[in-house]
This record gives structure tokens, C-alpha cells and sequence, in this order.
């Protein structure tokens, strides 16, 4: 059944379905090298798409980008994060240590800029999302 995925066909309440013809990948954190099953399966079909990366490091998923951004690292930008080991319960803020280094951008910035690019008044919309977000 996986396998039929790749032929962009699915059954979905008895009718057949049709997946999208996907053009770009934009992927942001987390890594699909280190979690694919197959990766040569995903190196494969990355190929037929145009792949975008956002990486704070030169990671095996980075290395077969089309495009890779710099973004900044948990150390150069207020951010939160999580800890409790596996638990993850409590959220952390984080302050910036050191302004970011070379071209490293603010993930949210990249995503304004984006947003501009794909409608008009898309960063100002994004930028108030952000601001929500932060608290």
C-alpha cells in the first residue's frame, strides 16, 4: 500500500483520490534523513522536486538541498524551548547569547519574507502571528 503513494493514487471514503503534483518542498527543523526508513527511496524521489532546507547545521538532509538557508541556533536569537527529559512538560525561555553569525536569519524572518513573496501583505500578517506567539 505505501508503495502506491508514489504513483499519486489513494482510496479515501471508496473513491479514488489523486495526491498533488508536489513542485517545492520547504522543510524546517527536524531531520527526514535521520528518521526515513529508506533513505535511499528518499533521496530518490527528493529529485523530481525543488528542495528548500532552513538548517542551523550542514546536516545529510542539507547536503541534498537545492537551497539551504542559514538559520540562526538556539544561542543567537529569543526563542523557547522545552525540557523535562522525555517528558517535555515545562517551556523555557530562551535569550539571545550572541548576535547571529555570517548570513544566519531568524526562522520566523525567512517565513515573513516568504509570505510576502507568495501574497502581498503576507509579512505583516506573519509578523503579527509572531509577535502572538512570543507573548
Amino acid at each position: 500500500m505505501r508503495w502506491k503513494i508514489l504513483a499519486g493514487k489513494y482510496q479515501h471514503n471508496g473513491k479514488e483520490q489523486t495526491y498533488p503534483n508536489i513542485k517545492m518542498i520547504w522543510w524546517a527543523g527536524g531531520g527526514n534523513f535521520t528518521h526515513h526508513q529508506d533513505t535511499n527511496r528518499l533521496i530518490k524521489h527528493g529529485r523530481n522536486r525543488d528542495d528548500r532546507r532552513s538548517e542551523c547545521y550542514w546536516t545529510a538532509a542539507a547536503k541534498h538541498a537545492d537551497i539551504v538557508l542559514p538559520i540562526t541556533t538556539s544561542f543567537e536569537r529569543n526563542d523557547l524551548t522545552m525540557t523535562g527529559d522525555y517528558s517535555n512538560q515545562h517551556i523555557v525561555p530562551m535569550k539571545q547569547a550572541v548576535a547571529p553569525q555570517f548570513e544566519a536569519r531568524n526562522d520566523f524572518d525567512v517565513f515573513a519574507d516568504l509570505a510576502e513573496l507568495l501574497k502581498p501583505g503576507g509579512k505583516e500578517i506573519y509578523t503579527k502571528v509572531k509577535m502572538k506567539w512570543r507573548g
